[in-house]
C-alpha cells in the first residue's frame, strides 16, 4: 500500500477505488481508513488480493488466481471458499474470481454465479485488464 502510494492515489474504475493489494491485511486495511472500522476478529490478518471500494463501503472483493489453479471446478470452488468469508464480513455484493483469463463474478449474498439477462455467466474484462499484476 505504502510502496505503490496506493493510499493516495489508487488506481479507479469510474468513482470507485480499486485496491489491487494481496499482502495487506483487512486489520492493516482498516487502519488505513479503506475499509470500515470494526473487529474483524480472525479475519483481521486475512489478506484479499483486490478491493473494489468507495468511501470505506466495499462494493467487490477480488480473488486471483495462477491459471494452473485455477482450471477445474473444483480449484474454482476452492478458490470461492477461500475469500466468500471475507467479501461476507466487508459487506461486498460481489466477490470477483480470476485468472486473468477466466473471470466468475460471484454474488456474496448467494454464493452462486451471476448471470447475465440471457442466463449466460457475467464476463466483464475491464476489470481483468486492470488488474494484471
Amino acid at each position: 500500500m505504502l510502496q505503490r502510494n496506493l493510499l493516495k492515489k489508487p488506481e479507479r474504475i469510474g468513482d470507485w477505488d480499486f485496491y489491487n493489494i494481496g499482502s495487506t491485511t483487512l486489520n492493516e486495511l482498516k487502519n488505513f481508513g479503506i475499509i470500515p472500522k470494526k473487529d474483524y476478529k480472525a479475519l483481521g490478518k486475512r489478506k484479499p488480493d483486490g478491493l473494489i471500494v468507495t468511501k470505506r463501503k466495499v462494493i467487490a472483493v477480488i480473488e486471483n488466481k495462477s491459471i494452473s489453479k485455477f482450471k477445474t471446478e473444483k480449484q474454482k470452488q476452492n478458490a470461492l471458499k477461500q475469500v466468500i468469508d471475507i467479501a461476507q464480513v466487508l459487506g461486498a455484493k460481489v466477490l470477483i474470481l480470476t485468472d486473468t483469463v477466466e473471470t466468475i463474478w460471484i454474488n456474496v449474498f448467494t454464493g452462486k454465479i451471476i448471470l447475465d439477462q440471457n442466463g449466460i455467466p457475467l464476463k466483464i474484462f475491464l476489470v481483468l485488464h486492470l488488474m494484471m499484476w
